[in-house]
């Protein structure tokens, strides 16, 4: 089933997540990149039954016009907004479900998606968005004795 047009040799961004996890996401990159065509957020608030959550991806997905494929990026593996983009890219030509998206994911994602390869802006993304993740160690200065004992 074909949900979109193809053509720009660009891939469509959707976010989808609980709560504002996407509209969050989404505004950070406004700030960093600047706005971004064919990026689009999908909230799952409380109240949304998953058929609605799918109701209102679809009417993204069918809102890209002139991209090669599309990739979904998902909060939490599992999760319905998660569940839903894995049922619908079953029927979705070259799309693909990324999940336990984070900023540095998405960042890479978005510019790299004029690769060819739909495969290669995923590989990209994962590592991006997996060496992302890190522990700051705090590595005090170590003071000098005679600093201490002038109370500075």
């Amino acid at each position: 089933m074909e949900y979109y047009n193809k053509g720009d040799n660009m891939y469509g961004i959707i976010v989808v997540g609980h709560g504002k996890f996407a509209e969050g996401l989404l505004s950070s990159v406004d700030l960093i990149l600047g706005k971004q065509n064919y990026a689009i957020g999908v909230t799952f608030e409380e109240d949304d039954s998953p058929e609605e959550l799918k109701d209102k991806i679809v009417a993204e997905v069918k809102s890209m016009v002139d991209v090669d494929g599309i990739i979904f990026l998902t909060d939490l593996p599992g999760g319905t907004p998660f569940k839903t983009c894995v049922l619908l890219s079953q029927d979705i030509d070259n799309s693909k479900v990324l999940t336990g998206t984070n900023l540095p994911l998405l960042i890479e994602v978005l510019m790299n998606r004029e690769l060819n390869n739909i495969e290669d802006i995923i590989n990209i993304g994962l590592s991006t968005g997996k060496n992302s993740v890190m522990v700051y160690e705090n590595r005090r200065r170590k003071q000098d004795n005679s600093s201490r004992k002038n109370g500075i």
